[in-house]
């Protein structure tokens, strides 16, 4: 999210051939054309959000799904932190952890379990993480669960 003096400054981030102006981040939008420039206008402050694609979406959407990729390398450590939150042992976790536990759960049944103590429900998905990742988060998970 970038501060910009009036909505003709987008043309300096985006080639946009549509421009979608909302007041507040859950207010749901809709666009058709190629690149449309998504500016967010807050107490006479106009920011700029993103650029995107024909889609229907929210800005809340468009700023909490910019994720860093991460490597497998790094799958272990960030899954082990979003468990120590759940669990109630870390009083934050990253964005990326949360991703990443949910691709180690997202094709199993703990998903469910999952979806229940993050409030929130998810989509299944078809992977599962390579080197026993998805194995050891499902007996974490279950672990954590039967305690609350």
């Amino acid at each position: 999210m970038q501060q910009i003096s009036d909505v003709f400054d987008v043309c300096r981030y985006c080639d946009a051939t549509g421009l979608v102006i909302v007041h507040s981040c859950d207010e749901n939008f809709e666009t058709t054309a190629d690149q449309t420039a998504v500016v967010l206008q807050q107490m006479g402050k106009y920011y700029y959000i993103d650029c995107v694609t024909p889609m229907s979406t929210s800005v809340a959407r468009l700023l909490c799904s910019r994720v860093q990729p991460v490597t497998m390398r790094a799958a272990p450590r960030l899954i082990s932190e979003r468990l120590d939150y759940l669990e109630g042992l870390r009083r934050t976790s990253s964005t990326e952890s949360k991703m990443m536990l949910y691709r180690a759960l997202g094709s199993t049944a703990e998903l469910e379990m999952l979806s229940e103590m993050e409030g929130h429900p998810h989509k299944p998905l078809l992977e599962v993480l390579p080197w026993g990742l998805t194995t050891n988060a499902q007996v974490r998970i279950r672990e954590i669960y039967a305690k609350q």
